[in-house]
């Protein structure tokens, strides 16, 4: 059986078997679910997940990852995770907006201070 890659067919054998042998990777990936095709657990290297391992507990044995919270998928990946940049949604903060590994917070000019952790209030006096 073969796997159409591209303008390639590769053997159905090289799929999820860890190799990118498609020029986008794309037999390792999504489509093939391949994480829950695998015989992984995740007591050994979490199940190949950068952040969350959870094993099904069926008969028959399969992993998915999930991303901690703050964080979402690589576009492309059911392992890898990133910061999720909030900052990037226009009105979160008043004025300032400061990214951090799994959050945000917000800051205020020089004289305005901040009233309920989004909102600046201008200084009295």
């Amino acid at each position: 059986i073969e796997y159409k890659c591209g303008d390639k067919c590769i053997s159905y054998m090289k799929t999820c078997d860890g190799v990118n042998d498609c020029d986008n990777g794309e037999d390792e990936g999504l489509e093939l679910d391949c994480l829950r095709k695998s015989n992984k657990t995740c007591s050994i290297n979490n199940g190949g997940c950068s952040q969350k391992c959870i094993s099904s507990s069926s008969t028959e044995p399969s992993l998915r990852c999930e991303c901690n919270i703050g964080f979402s998928f690589v576009f492309g990946s059911i392992s890898d995770c990133e910061d999720i940049n909030e900052c990037a949604h226009s009105g979160i903060c008043s004025q300032k907006c400061i990214n951090t590994k799994g959050s945000y917070k917000c800051d205020c000019e020089t004289g305005y201070t901040l009233t309920n952790h989004h909102s600046c209030k201008a200084n009295e006096g």
